[in-house]
C-alpha cells in the first residue's frame, strides 16, 4: 500500500491496557518459590483460585514451583494446579491446556514451551507479555513481574533498559511510566494528525555530529576487518531520519526509514540509546537556561 505523506497521518491510540493491572514483586532469589504463595493463599475451593499462568525459566523450576503451590494450596486443591513444559508428553500438554481453558486447571506453571518468561530486556517486551493476560478489553486481568532483588542492585544488577528499570523501581503508577516512555495520549483521547516530534537547530546538528562519530567508531570496533565503510553501516539518509525524528523504540522508527536501514535490528538499540542520552542532556540544558 502506498502512503502519501501529505494525505496520511499518524493516529496515536497508545498501547495502554487499562483492563490489566500491572504489578511487580521482588524475590529473594531465583529459587524463592514462597514469592508465589499469594496466588493460592486463602483459597478453599477451586473457584477461589485465580486463573493464572506462571512462567519460569526451566523444567526444574517448573516442577519446584508446582510442588510449592500444591503444598500451600493443600490436597483438596492440588489437582487444580498443573505444569507445562517441553518434555511433558504431548497428551499431557494438550490435556493441561484444555483443562486450563475449561477452568478445571486454575493455575498452570509453564516454561518457554508455552510462552516467554523472566525479566525482559526492555519495557516494550514486558507490555507484550503482560498483554496476554487480558487480550479482550472486557476481561479484567493482572500481570505480575517477579524480579530478583539483584536485578536492581548496583553491584550485580542485570543489564536491562533504563525505562524498564524505572517501571520496576517506581513508587508511583506504572501505567504512567509506560505512558511517558511510549508517548501515549491522555486518557480518553487520541492524537490525530500528529506528526512525529522533530529535533531542530543546534540540537539537531549535535545529534548528526554524534551519529557520524558513532558510525566511525562502530566501523573501527566492530567491522574493522570487513569491506564496510562507515557510510554503509549507517547511511546518510538513515542518519538524517534518526537525528530528526524523536522515536524511542525500533518499531516506531522502522516505518520512517526509507529505504530500510539494513542494520536496524543489529545496531538500532545502540543508536537509540545514544540519541536518548543526547536528548536528556539537551533537556537538562534547557531546564538550566529557563531556571
Amino acid at each position: 500500500m502506498t502512503k502519501h505523506p501529505e494525505r496520511s497521518f499518524h493516529l496515536n491510540l497508545g498501547n495502554d491496557r487499562r483492563n490489566i493491572k500491572q504489578e511487580m514483586r521482588f524475590m529473594k532469589s531465583g529459587s524463592d518459590y514462597t514469592t508465589l504463595d499469594f496466588i493460592v493463599s486463602g483459597a478453599r475451593q477451586p473457584a477461589e483460585l485465580p486463573r493464572t499462568i506462571v512462567f519460569v525459566a526451566n523444567i526444574h523450576k517448573c516442577h519446584a514451583a508446582t510442588h510449592r503451590l500444591r503444598e500451600v494450596a493443600g490436597n483438596s486443591l492440588a489437582e487444580h494446579i498443573a505444569f507445562y513444559h517441553a518434555k511433558r508428553a504431548e497428551s499431557g500438554k494438550e490435556h493441561a491446556l484444555e483443562a486450563l481453558k475449561s477452568g478445571e486447571i486454575r493455575v498452570l506453571i509453564a516454561t518457554e514451551a508455552a510462552a516467554m518468561f523472566g525479566v525482559p530486556e526492555n519495557l516494550c517486551i514486558w507490555l507484550q507479555r503482560a498483554g496476554r493476560a487480558g487480550r479482550s478489553a472486557g476481561v479484567q486481568a493482572r500481570a505480575v513481574m517477579l524480579v530478583q532483588a539483584s536485578v536492581v542492585q548496583k553491584k550485580y544488577r542485570k543489564d536491562i533498559e533504563e525505562a524498564l528499570r524505572d517501571w520496576i523501581q517506581t513508587e508511583g503508577c506504572r501505567h504512567a511510566v509506560a505512558d511517558t516512555y511510549f508517548d501515549n495520549p491522555l486518557r480518553g483521547t487520541a492524537r490525530p494528525h500528529q506528526s512525529p516530534k522533530r529535533r531542530k537547530d543546534e540540537h539537531l546538528k549535535r545529534i548528526r555530529a554524534e551519529l557520524q562519530a558513532w558510525r566511525q567508531q562502530t566501523r573501527r570496533t566492530k567491522y574493522a576487518y570487513t569491506s564496510l565503510k562507515a557510510e554503509n553501516i549507517l547511511p546518510d539518509r538513515a542518519l538524517q531520519t534518526i537525528a530528526s525524528l524523536q522515536r524511542r523504540i525500533i518499531d516506531d522508527l522502522r516505518p520512517h526509514l526509507r529505504p530500510p536501514w539494513p542494520f536496524l535490528e543489529v545496531l538500532g538499540d545502540d543508536v537509540l540509546k545514544l540519541v536518548k542520552k543526547l536528548d536528556e542532556e539537551e533537556d537538562e540544558r534547557h531546564r538550566i537556561r529557563n531556571f
